[in-house]
């Protein structure tokens, strides 16, 4: 779905005629330049059988989750090694990992899921997708001055750190 790669061709290209699922990016949208965070992409509804998926980045890196055997990195996107799958929730999930750039900005990934029937065919398959948009900020240093005859820092560092619906507040101050 990514307009920037394969002119935004997604999995509907060879698969055809089936039931077209709910596809869902989930992650977190405010990341610190240079983070590593994880997400997963989700596969609902449509044939319920298993699924395959796609996830492009307009900037960053992908990566695979460690000891993960189901994803693998095709010309910078991920991919699945196979199909896969239901859980127990009749949902097909992928999880990956995004490494954010070093400098502020705004990045977009693009997911596609694919819910297939595994008849040997591309027919009776349908693909669906999402989008989430992050935001990359880098970590804020405030400078402070002597405050009523009391040493203060002369320098404080702030970093805000999301961490996956929590955020970590880190302070360091030098005098």
């Amino acid at each position: 779905g990514n307009p920037n790669t394969n002119g935004g061709a997604i999995c509907n290209v060879c698969h055809s005629g089936g039931v077209v699922p709910s596809v869902t990016l989930d992650g977190p949208v405010n990341v610190v330049a240079g983070e590593t965070v994880t997400f997963t992409l989700t596969i609902s509804g449509g044939q319920e059988v298993a699924g395959g998926f796609n996830v492009s980045a307009t900037d960053g890196s992908l990566l695979i989750v460690p000891d993960t055997t189901d994803t693998q990195i095709m010309s910078g996107e991920l991919t699945h090694t196979a199909p896969k799958l239901v859980d127990s929730n009749n949902d097909v999930v992928f999880s990956f990992r995004w490494t954010a750039p070093a400098t502020d900005g705004n990045v977009t990934l693009y997911g596609a899921g694919n819910s297939v029937n595994l008849a040997d065919g591309s027919s009776g398959d349908a693909p669906s997708t999402d989008t989430l948009d992050i935001t990359v900020s880098t970590p804020t240093s405030v400078s402070l001055t002597n405050m009523g005859g009391h040493a203060a820092a002369s320098t404080l560092f702030i970093w805000f750190i999301p961490t996956g619906g929590l955020a970590l507040l880190l302070m360091l101050a030098t005098i």
